[in-house]
């Protein structure tokens, strides 16, 4: 049975952080493939770039990474209610994983459904906390919520870059570390994160 990771998020921009802990889930937990699903609405941000140019700007960060692509789907951002039963349909006869950042944990708790989560794996990057601590995050969750959750925490590498850090890099002129260059060349080219494009 193939292994499915599929990775929501905003994506604004992506950046090699993003493709590290891809990769590594990948590697540490023999998924055959990830699919980056970009939210055209997400949660909780305001003044985030036009879809059209995260998905353009997924594109050409995944044109040479083997076993990574995009899914795109309808909804205005992902939701366990809505969401997760496409995902489930379209990878019928896998065994699907969901790569998320700690920072989802809190708010996890609050998400309606959550419960149906138990039919798939989560893979949690760790960034500024330890393994112990989210690991006891999640089972206060389970317990909370009266649930199981299958899933893998390990501290992701490249952690350090973000996607406020590399906005706020170039809003201030600046070549950000951890931005592929074809990416970087899309957002000079559509003027996109600089004073002047905001």
């Amino acid at each position: 049975m193939k292994k499915i990771g599929i990775y929501s998020g905003t994506f604004d921009p992506i950046h090699n952080g993003h493709i590290s802990f891809a990769r590594e889930a990948m590697n540490k937990y023999g998924l055959d493939k990830v699919f980056f699903l970009p939210e055209p609405r997400p949660r909780r941000k305001q003044g985030v770039k036009a879809f059209n140019h995260r998905v353009e700007m997924l594109r050409l960060a995944l044109l040479r990474q083997p076993g990574m692509g995009t899914v795109i789907l309808k909804h205005s951002r992902f939701s366990v209610q809505y969401t997760l039963p496409l995902l489930l349909d379209r990878f019928a006869g896998t065994r699907m994983y969901l790569l998320i950042g700690e920072d989802t944990l809190d708010h996890l708790v609050d998400w309606p459904n959550v419960e149906a989560l138990q039919v798939v794996n989560l893979i949690i990057g760790v960034r500024t906390k330890s393994v112990a601590e989210v690991c006891s995050t999640v089972e206060a969750i389970c317990i909370t919520k009266g649930v199981v959750f299958r899933y893998n925490v390990f501290q992701a590498q490249n952690s350090d870059i973000s996607s406020s850090y590399v906005r706020k890099e170039l809003r201030h002129g600046k070549k950000p570390a951890g931005l592929n260059s074809s990416v970087q060349k899309y957002i000079s080219a559509n003027n996109l994160y600089s004073i002047s494009g905001e």
